[in-house]
């Protein structure tokens, strides 16, 4: 049965890109059923709401395809 993405906190932070460059990101952290926290950083800039929840969601399916029943 899949879990639901339950978003307990977000906070804005500085976090490095791949070329060590900090970065305004929102730091989205979320359960799903009992377990984690999981945690996903999206960019400040160009931050559309919508594809923030497609992709928490799409995480919340790959893990529990690696095993979180």
């Amino acid at each position: 049965m899949p879990h639901t993405v339950n978003v307990q906190k977000v906070t804005e932070e500085n976090f490095p890109d791949i070329s060590g460059r900090p970065v305004q990101t929102y730091r989205f952290e979320f359960r799903l059923g009992e377990h984690g926290p999981f945690i996903e950083r999206f960019p400040v800039e160009g931050f559309e709401p919508n594809a923030a929840r497609m992709r928490l969601e799409q995480r919340a399916r790959d893990l529990e395809l690696a095993g979180l029943k």
